[in-house]
């Protein structure tokens, strides 16, 4: 059930993620969470047109199709400090993109439970303040074990379009199980419109999943084997 963060001195947004005082800039405490880690709402996007392409938020000016492209951020979490931090200052740099996919911070099982509940409340929260500018937002859902599925599918409406960053698990057995059980787990829980998938997917485990739902895989225009849409991505650009 959905809730609202609480008021506290000054006005500002509480919850038990709120450890340094804040949230980030732009979130209001009139935005709703769901479940008992309090994820901040993304009220998902059933009726998205399908991107045809993927742009990597820092290589924005080479996308020849805004509109057609959807803005991604599957990159390291040491380039989306800045975008994390504040969210306020992209919007106006996004808006001629069809949509916004939330912004990708890492899960590990290397990290608490905690660290992981809150690395998904401040991508949750920065899709919830693009969303309350006017920006088409797809959810990014991330896992690092089956004990994260309660939490990163909260927060999210049935039948929305979804993304899953697939990118390095290709080559990983084990990275490519929990990605796999992952998605299967979010279609049972989550039942998308569509899905979107960045990166080399297994071609049995894509057929096999678009026997339940719409797949489109976007691989980056350097790999082989293009699949159904590119990427337009620069690995060694910065902002």
């Amino acid at each position: 059930m959905a809730s609202v963060f609480r008021s506290a001195n000054a006005g500002r947004q509480v919850c038990q993620h709120d450890l340094l005082g804040g949230l980030l800039r732009g979130y209001q405490e009139h935005f709703q969470v769901a479940g008992i880690e309090q994820i901040p709402v993304i009220h998902g996007a059933s009726d998205l047109e399908i991107p045809a392409t993927l742009t990597a938020f820092n290589s924005r000016s080479e996308s020849t199709d805004a509109r057609g492209s959807a803005i991604h951020f599957y990159k390291s979490d040491a380039k989306l400090v800045s975008v994390v931090a504040n969210p306020l200052p992209w919007i106006s740099k996004f808006e001629s993109f069809g949509a916004v996919i939330s912004p990708d911070l890492s899960l590990s099982c290397q990290m608490a439970p905690w660290q992981r509940v809150k690395n998904t409340v401040y991508s949750r929260a920065v899709g919830a303040v693009w969303q309350a500018h006017g920006l088409k937002v797809i959810p990014s859902i991330r896992w690092a074990c089956p004990a994260d599925y309660d939490f990163v599918s909260e927060g999210i409406p049935q039948g929305s379009v979804l993304s899953f960053g697939a990118h390095g698990t290709y080559r990983d057995l084990e990275k490519r199980w929990f990605f796999e059980h992952g998605v299967e787990a979010m279609l049972e829980r989550l039942s998308p419109a569509a899905v979107l998938m960045y990166g080399r997917v297994d071609p049995k485990f894509l057929d096999r999943t678009r026997t339940k739902v719409q797949v489109f895989n976007y691989l980056k225009s350097n790999l082989a084997d293009s699949g159904d849409r590119q990427v337009s991505s620069n690995e060694n650009s910065l902002w």
